[in-house]
């Protein structure tokens, strides 16, 4: 049998509307993640062509970084880092990369990042870079317009390298809902507040330390501090808290968890009442003015840090004195602060076993537990954390009212 082919030719008369130009774009969306690190963060959504266009600006002649970092920190976060040529300030270098660990990225087999432009003088760099929102490359992550915040990470180079190289301090996270969050947002009032509170001639301060911690030559150790909290004659407030993690350890510790008591005996407090988790990309948390945790005859008295770390290659020589600083004072605040733990926070499963390759458990906690709160009747959440461990691929929470789910947090990545 013979087939006859028959080309049709189609005349389409298309009026095509003008490419985004994000050079000349006037950047009306941006963000001031520190005022301490001196970083500026432009953000664009292009509808048409899908993709997100960045301008991005810090106090460095060298590389600058931008990370769409799920778990806060660098682990399972997708990394730009882009660089300006000091001989000729017309070439602007766009590197893609990801990172598995607090350690140096490694670099993307497919690059996704498109850098538009770049500019340098003797203080700063800036850069226009652009990503689609979803590039199906297993080593990057989307940007999702899914009504929740993206996490990002930011960094760049004090040394003014252009190779990529250790950033030390410069560096911070923050959370930020590119799609419904316009104008200028300045993150430096969370600082400022920070600051305020460390500057306070009557905030006090106490440490709860890991002092000079031999880690043994296993690959998991868990280290528990006890002791009483200071001055339990007045009652007190927390006001903030702030982590203190040696940097040559910062591989090695995995996160931590403080915990308060009202025995005044510190060997009997257990991990009861928590107070304040750090783990990778978490930095401090500073209360919004007159909130506090309470201390004291009202309050906690004792409290318990339990040390996770991670030792994958079974050093015995590893020393840490890691740990918290915690800001409280005897002023009386308006607002009690606590924090509600919600899920199976001890891994019992209840008595059961999750089945063989991937699956999942659900757990609630239903309005008759919380109907069951003591005055006040009004909640005000801050803020919701999310963690799991090695095998744990992710996790969500759903607040619903009247079956109605009214806000969900998802954190995808956790290895």
């Amino acid at each position: 049998m013979c087939f006859q082919y028959l080309a049709l030719v189609f005349f389409l008369s298309i009026e095509l509307g003008e490419a985004f130009n994000p050079v000349a774009h006037t950047w009306t969306n941006t963000y001031i993640p520190s005022g301490s690190l001196g970083y500026t963060f432009h953000w664009h959504y292009d509808a048409p062509s899908g993709s997100m266009y960045f301008k991005l600006t810090a106090p460095t002649t060298g590389w600058v970084g931008l990370g769409l970092a799920e778990a806060g920190g660098m682990r399972g976060a997708d990394l730009m880092v882009a660089s300006v040529d000091d001989s000729d300030l017309s070439t602007l270098t766009v590197g893609d990369y990801y990172a598995l660990s607090e350690s140096m990225p490694s670099a993307d087999c497919q690059s996704d990042w498109v850098g538009h432009w770049g500019t340098q003088d003797d203080s700063s760099t800036t850069i226009i870079v652009s990503r689609a929102l979803e590039t199906n490359d297993l080593q990057d992550r989307p940007i999702k317009n899914d009504g929740d915040p993206t996490r990002f990470i930011v960094a760049y180079s004090p040394y003014g390298l252009d190779m990529l190289s250790y950033h030390g301090t410069s560096r911070h996270s923050f959370k930020l809902n590119l799609f419904e969050s316009e104008g200028v947002i300045d993150h430096t009032q969370s600082d400022q507040r920070l600051d305020a509170i460390k500057n306070d001639p009557n905030v006090r301060t106490f440490t709860v330390l890991n002092n000079n911690y031999n880690l043994p030559n296993i690959k998991t150790d868990y280290k528990s501090v006890k002791g009483e909290m200071p001055d339990m004659s007045e009652e007190s407030y927390i006001l903030a808290f702030e982590a203190l993690i040696e940097p040559e350890n910062r591989d090695y510790v995995h996160h931590f968890t403080l915990f308060g008591c009202e025995t005044t005996n510190k060997n009997n407090c257990q991990e009861q009442n928590l107070l304040w988790a750090w783990a990778s990309g978490i930095l401090g948390t500073a209360f919004p003015e007159g909130i506090g945790i309470r201390l004291g005859a009202n309050g906690y008295r004792t409290f318990s840090m339990q040390t996770h770390y991670d030792n994958p290659n079974y050093s015995g020589s590893i020393v840490d004195s890691s740990g918290v600083i915690v800001y409280y004072t005897t002023e009386p605040q308006q607002y009690d602060l606590g924090v509600f733990q919600i899920g199976d926070g001890r891994l019992t499963m209840m008595n059961q076993y999750l089945p063989a390759g991937l699956s999942h458990s659900t757990m609630e906690c239903p309005g008759s537990c919380t109907n069951g709160f003591s005055s006040p009747t009004t909640f005000n959440i801050l803020d919701v954390a999310l963690h799991m461990h090695q095998v744990g691929e992710a996790s969500s929470l759903k607040h619903i009212r009247d079956g109605v789910v009214i806000n969900e947090a998802v954190t995808e990545w956790y290895r």
